[in-house]
């Protein structure tokens, strides 16, 4: 039986979608992680095809050729090589995806703004809505751009000084308010009609993540920055968080993570810090 369906996969490579998206998300990934997988097995079978040869019997050697036809980066080749295993797993074969070969990541850099930069950015956001709006939310709360996208007034508490947030896996969490941007809600609420404090339009409930990268790029031509993205103010927020407490444990609070491994991305070192850090080498004075 189990043969008769891995070969069916073989011969009608279509056939294998419905029942490969069913089996990611059964594996708890998203949807949005599942049209990733899927995009890299289809090119995965397409290369099979036009070789001749068949993606459920691949061997070490054709798997390193068939690599080939994707980006030789990190990501591309991990999501890749995750890819092929969740579809070897569905057809309950043991397939040579440690034949993939994933080069190692990048040094993480830090993407935020200066202060002065920061200001600049913020000024031109403050009295302008929607577009100013979005950026306050991310410069302030530190939201990612589908948080933005999706921010309801219902999340706030009476006083707008505090905004309960659902974000990556379902985490939800409570973060202060600053006054700037309170001051700014207080005088758009009666703007808005409904939940969303962006209202979408042609029958969406809300803006989608790209009105977000548009609006923030609004602002940032306004405050003459140039290139700007959502993610950078995520950047700039958490890292101003660390740099004025000093606590790397308050930042990742502040930053929703779970691992500090991970707020250490959005984190720097400064010229300032070296400098006073050597100062702390007072040998002499021991």
């Amino acid at each position: 039986m189990k043969r008769a369906c891995i070969g069916a996969c073989c011969a009608a490579p279509m056939q294998w979608l419905p029942r490969y998206r069913d089996h990611l998300l059964a594996q708890g990934l998203s949807p949005k992680t599942a049209r990733i997988y899927i995009a890299k097995v289809e090119r995965a079978s397409s290369w099979c095809q036009s070789k001749g040869v068949h993606l459920t019997s691949l061997t070490p050697s054709e798997v390193a050729e068939m690599c080939k036809q994707f980006p030789y980066t990190a990501s591309s080749r991990r999501q890749l090589r995750t890819a092929l295993k969740h579809y070897w797993e569905m057809l309950g074969i043991q397939g040579p995806e440690k034949a993939i070969r994933v080069p190692p990541k990048p040094a993480p850099r830090w993407r935020g703004l200066e202060p002065e930069d920061a200001a600049r950015l913020v000024k031109a956001a403050v009295g302008w809505h929607p577009q100013g709006t979005a950026v306050l939310f991310g410069m302030y709360l530190a939201l990612r751009r589908e948080e933005i996208a999706t921010a309801q007034w219902s999340r706030f508490d009476e006083f707008y000084t505090w905004y309960t947030v659902t974000g990556k896996r379902g985490y939800t969490d409570p973060l202060p308010v600053h006054p700037v941007l309170r001051d700014q809600l207080r005088s758009v609420r009666m703007l808005t009609r409904g939940d969303w404090v962006f209202p979408g339009s042609r029958g969406r409930p809300h803006i989608t993540d790209m009105t977000v990268t548009n609006w923030v790029q609004e602002v940032a031509d306004a405050a003459g920055l140039g290139h700007f993205t959502p993610h950078q103010m995520r950047h700039t927020a958490i890292a101003m968080v660390n740099d004025s407490t000093g606590d790397l444990r308050t930042a990742m609070v502040f930053a929703r993570h779970r691992r500090v491994e991970s707020t250490q991305i959005y984190t720097r070192t400064t010229a300032e810090k070296l400098e006073r850090a050597v100062e702390t080498l007072d040998y002499l004075a021991i």
